[in-house]
């Protein structure tokens, strides 16, 4: 077999780029329409949240968010979960602590197929003041955001931050071959960014939860 061959065989499926308006996203994921893998866990923290969220207000480029679309109306985070979190925290004000992670972490194990106990949760979790503390920019003394939340912005500022236009790139439902789809073009992303081990783990993680809402799915 030629070398052209071969690399045609081993293409990736690919996916459409298109972008999606910042508030409209946020109101998708807080009613459960976008749903984190169930093995999600957050990571970043308030420093380089805050630089993820300068750099949006202030117009520089960010990298596509990966997404798969499988039933109607849902839709699975491949790649972008952190930016997806991040963006949730700073528009609703509120940057969640240890608990409140993990309380979102329960969330994001809730099947996809209950979006009505998906959103019911996430507007207990937004209710709770014990679960978060106030998301204020921390970033250089020097900043003009630095110590700014949202509410804080300019009125055109925020107008700007809940109507920008995030590039993403969606690959929509295969379901023979869902699970492989997915960790192929998840695996495909993170080697290019230098897999580490916490990665691999992640990616074997979501892997056997995608096997399990590919069975769930078929019932």
């Amino acid at each position: 077999m030629g070398l052209e061959k071969k690399i045609k065989e081993a293409m990736l499926p690919q996916g459409v780029s298109k972008t999606i308006g910042l508030r409209e996203l946020l109101v998708d994921y807080k009613e459960g329409g976008i749903a984190l893998p169930p093995s999600f866990d957050y990571s970043w923290g308030i420093e380089q949240a805050s630089n993820f969220i300068a750099s949006v207000i202030l117009g520089a480029p960010i990298a596509p968010m990966v997404l798969y679309e499988g039933r109607p109306k849902k839709i699975f985070v491949i790649d972008g979960g952190h930016r997806l979190i991040t963006l949730f925290s700073f528009y609703t004000g509120k940057w969640f602590n240890e608990q409140g992670l993990g309380a979102i972490a329960q969330i994001n194990k809730t099947p996809l197929s209950n979006s009505y106990k998906r959103e019911t949760e996430m507007r207990r979790v937004l209710t709770q003041p014990d679960l978060y503390d106030e998301f204020k920019l921390r970033l250089t003394p020097n900043h003009v955001l630095n110590g700014s939340g949202f509410l804080d912005l300019p009125d055109s500022t925020k107008h700007y931050f809940s109507k920008s236009e995030l590039p993403i790139c969606v690959f929509v439902s295969c379901p023979a071959k869902e699970s492989e789809v997915i960790i192929e073009v998840f695996s495909a992303i993170k080697l290019g960014e230098g897999l580490v081990k916490t990665e691999i783990d992640q990616l074997m993680k979501i892997k056997n939860s995608l096997v399990g809402l590919g069975q769930a799915r078929e019932k």
